[in-house]
């Protein structure tokens, strides 16, 4: 009763070689009706602070067998690598190692790609049940592997209430799986993605639905997506942003889509359209996103002071200014943003997306010196920055503050804040036990005996004095 509009497409498959099959294998208390999505009419485009400012390729494996590669800034410009004969509905990079895509058929074919030329080369052939088909592919960093997933139906690309989602691990070098897993409650999983969270996401071709779950196949949470799920998806991290893509297929126009998707919020828009166009879609899609942290240096220096600025990859900015009498002599700060701060954030907090290193080297005729944010925590001055003499010993030798306060200025998306409060960001700072609000690293010092915070929320930005190196993570509640 369900998806008959794969007809046509299942008939060009079989052209192609595919055989369907035809065990039926039922999953008791399964849903028994499938929900409509979205009217297309109703779609909200995707606001800038979602859209990606990265060049990130991405490629894919279209239902007509053509493999591809674009940029997430520019999907319109789709890139044709070769012609595979095949339609790959499964395929991931294995952790950072972007020059070989692994890729699986349906019914069990198991490649690696060569993402320069295209060249395919056959590893084995994995299907550990005859009537599963491998609808996605996904490499999880918490784990260092592989996982694929797939639908158990009675015949090819036929979802119906009694399909079962299966998930397994998958050994890249042989292609071989294992450890089954039954993710509950979901007929139908045609994509699959693992998220930095540790959870996986997929597309629900039955409850026409995006899903995250566990290892386990437990459901965290479901939600119905705006566009129209089918047989054929591909989902996907962009690392650079933190950002689920997704890419589908609009049926009454035939235009090739590509979809963002905020994990924080599972808000889903329209990021643009795929240039092949002809009524293809994805069915596998996989992001080379290696996240190089970039670091950005400014100089400041006694007489005029000086400032640095960072952009992220969501467009938002970071000032930190240096008024004139901050340093004696001339210093060299570097600002270095991070993924995650690696320390849980305070009780009651969480982060958001502003977590950052920042440093200072002074280089004279005779000596380096670079300043650390490596924090002391002792005497009366607790939390201030070591000074490490790198042409020395290379131990701890003094400690060191700014003379006047910097000011840092942290602009933040809607994206950002998640669930949190505007009124309540705040920047923490670690000092080697705990967050400390870096509001005090003024007054531990004695340069400001009563600092303050100056917030924006019309303009989202958070501006507060400084006086000493750290690494800072922003949060709110």
């Amino acid at each position: 009763m369900h998806k008959i509009k794969h007809i046509l497409l299942i008939l060009l498959l079989s052209l192609l070689g595919l055989v369907g099959l035809s065990h039926l294998v039922a999953a008791a208390n399964m849903p028994t009706s499938t929900v409509s999505p979205v009217a297309q009419a109703d779609l909200p485009a995707a606001p800038a602070g979602l859209l990606s400012i990265t060049d990130t390729l991405a490629y894919g494996f279209t239902t007509f067998g053509e493999f591809y590669r674009f940029s997430l800034n520019a999907p319109e410009m789709a890139e044709w690598i070769t012609s595979t004969g095949s339609a790959f509905e499964a395929s991931d990079f294995a952790d950072d190692d972007f020059s070989v895509l692994y890729a699986l058929l349906p019914f069990g074919d198991f490649y690696q790609f060569d993402t320069a030329s295209g060249a395919a080369t056959f590893v084995t052939y994995t299907l550990p049940i005859s009537t599963l088909q491998w609808m996605g592919m996904t490499w999880d960093d918490s784990s260092q592997q592989m996982y694929a997933a797939g639908y158990l139906s009675e015949s090819f690309y036929f979802c119906s209430d009694t399909s079962e989602s299966m998930l397994y691990q998958l050994d890249v070098s042989t292609g071989l799986v294992f450890s089954p897993t039954v993710v509950m409650d979901v007929p139908c999983l045609v994509a699959l993605a693992s998220g930095p969270d540790g959870l996986f996401y997929g597309l629900d071709d039955y409850w026409n639905q995006l899903v995250v779950f566990d290892a386990a196949g437990n459901i965290v949470t479901t939600v119905q997506i705006p566009f129209d799920v089918g047989a054929h998806h591909g989902l996907d991290f962009d690392d650079a942003t933190g950002l689920l893509y997704a890419t589908a297929v609009d049926l009454q126009s035939s235009s090739s889509q590509l979809w963002v998707i905020d994990p924080e919020t599972l808000f889903t828009a329209l990021a643009g359209f795929l240039g092949y166009g002809d009524g293809q879609q994805f069915g596998a899609l996989a992001i080379a996103a290696e996240y190089e942290e970039p670091e950005v240096e400014g100089e400041i220096n006694p007489q005029a002071g000086g400032a640095l600025e960072y952009i992220d990859p969501l467009g938002s900015l970071t000032r930190i200014e240096a008024p004139p009498g901050a340093v004696t002599q001339t210093v060299r700060l570097s600002f270095t943003p991070l993924n995650a701060p690696g320390f849980p954030p305070p009780p009651g907090t969480q982060f958001v997306n502003h977590n950052f290193d920042l440093t200072a080297g002074i280089v004279t005729a005779t000596i380096h010196h670079l300043y650390l944010p490596i924090m002391l925590g002792s005497g009366d001055q607790p939390g201030l920055n070591g000074m490490l003499d790198s042409a020395g010993s290379g131990e701890l030798t003094y400690e060191f503050v700014f003379l006047r306060p910097l000011t840092f200025t942290i602009y933040y998306t809607d994206t950002d804040l998640g669930s949190s409060l505007e009124d309540s960001l705040r920047l923490f700072y670690w000092n080697g036990y705990e967050w400390v609000d870096a509001i005090e690293t003024c007054r531990e010092v004695g340069i400001l005996p009563d600092p303050q915070y100056s917030s924006n929320p019309d303009e989202n930005y958070v501006q507060l004095p400084v006086c000493h190196l750290s690494r800072f993570g922003m949060v709110g509640n």
